[in-house]
């Protein structure tokens, strides 16, 4: 129909005033009247309100004999340089066919988009190793990636290890911190991936950040991770580290009331000091649930139950005040040892006074 008209004395400066009217010739892959458009004098650079040219909207299509036509009549891939954002599509559908054609005709693989994201950085979110691959082997910058290192949480989300070590042996940063100072290794831990997070420590991930960020690693202690803590232990990791509100790993512990992570905890030197001034922690942690198994632990490693909090109260007030009839029971017990032995030494003091 459009040949039809032109033929007929249509002219073509309406469809180059009207760029979007070729749309349905790219969208059904009519390569034989996007020809006879060219011959005519079709403006093929021609954008539209979105600045968006022919070549752009065949990109998006994925369809490479509509973009090598437009190549070969002279589209500009200067203007796909400037929208490099638009090569997420051949990215996301793995079209390498297309993004090597673009390559050899002098697209920008290190162009940024609005957000300072390059076609790699894209790439690498989106789990393409093959595109991941061929990028970096045709000098993507991968300095790109360390100032976005925040990328690398999706592979470690999905486990994708063999993209991790493609990028760290093309010289990934891998201590390279985002904006809140968070690592490659701290993405691990907080998604407890043991198998990345040992790959990272192997590689030269630098523990201190973790000790520096301890809080990271409540995911790992409110999931049980054992195996994690212990290996990050063994490798250097501060036990008695704290955050910014003075809580230790033993405080998560008892948060959480991981009976296992608390023994572990103290049995690897984790120090109850800090705890003796938290009776809040214990008495929201370990009285109100009645977890009478964690608090007979704490106490045998030098847990101070005579400590008060700021109202004045100790943790048998709180045990009575929430009706934990049971931790009443074993607190008073230490209550009367302490009142016997305080006669015993009046009574002791009494007969030295009348000698």
């Amino acid at each position: 129909m459009v040949k039809y008209l032109i033929d007929f004395g249509a002219s073509i400066s309406f469809v180059n005033n009207n760029i979007i009217s070729i749309h349905p010739v790219i969208y059904w892959n009519d390569l034989e009247l996007l020809k006879y458009l060219i011959s005519q004098k079709l403006d093929i650079n021609r954008q539209d309100k979105n600045g968006h040219s022919p070549l752009i909207y065949a990109i998006k299509r994925r369809n490479i004999s509509i973009i090598q036509c437009l190549i070969e009549h002279g589209a500009d891939i200067q203007l796909v340089n400037n929208q490099i954002k638009i090569i997420d599509s051949i990215i996301d559908h793995e079209r390498l066919d297309i993004l090597k054609y673009l390559v050899t005709k002098n697209l920008d693989i290190n162009s940024q988009d609005e957000e300072g994201q390059t076609p790699l950085i894209h790439a690498i979110k989106r789990r393409k190793l093959d595109v991941m691959k061929y990028l970096i082997d045709y000098k993507a910058d991968i300095k790109a990636v360390n100032d976005k290192i925040k990328v690398i949480d999706s592979v470690i989300d999905y486990n994708k290890l063999d993209i991790l070590d493609c990028l760290v042996n093309k010289n990934l940063n891998i201590n390279s911190q985002d904006e809140v100072g968070h690592t490659p290794l701290i993405y691990a831990i907080h998604r407890g991936n043991f198998n990345i997070i040992k790959y990272l420590i192997e590689h030269g991930a630098d523990i201190q950040i973790v000790n520096r960020k301890i809080e990271t690693l409540k995911t790992i202690i409110d999931r049980g991770q054992l195996n994690i803590l212990d290996y990050l232990i063994n490798k250097k990791l501060d036990i008695n580290s704290k955050d910014k509100e003075g809580h230790t790993l033993l405080a998560y512990a008892i948060k959480s009331r991981k009976i296992e992570v608390i023994k572990y905890l103290i049995d690897h030197g984790a120090n109850l000091r800090n705890i003796n001034q938290k009776v809040k922690l214990i008495k929201e942690s370990v009285i109100f649930w009645n977890e009478l198994e964690i608090l007979k632990y704490l106490v045998k490693h030098h847990l101070n139950i005579h400590q008060k909090d700021e109202n004045g109260n100790t943790l048998l007030h709180y045990a009575i005040e929430y009706k934990k009839s049971n931790i009443i029971d074993y607190l008073k017990k230490f209550e009367n040892n302490s009142i016997d032995k305080q006669n015993n030494e009046c009574h002791h003091q009494a007969k030295k006074t009348k000698i």
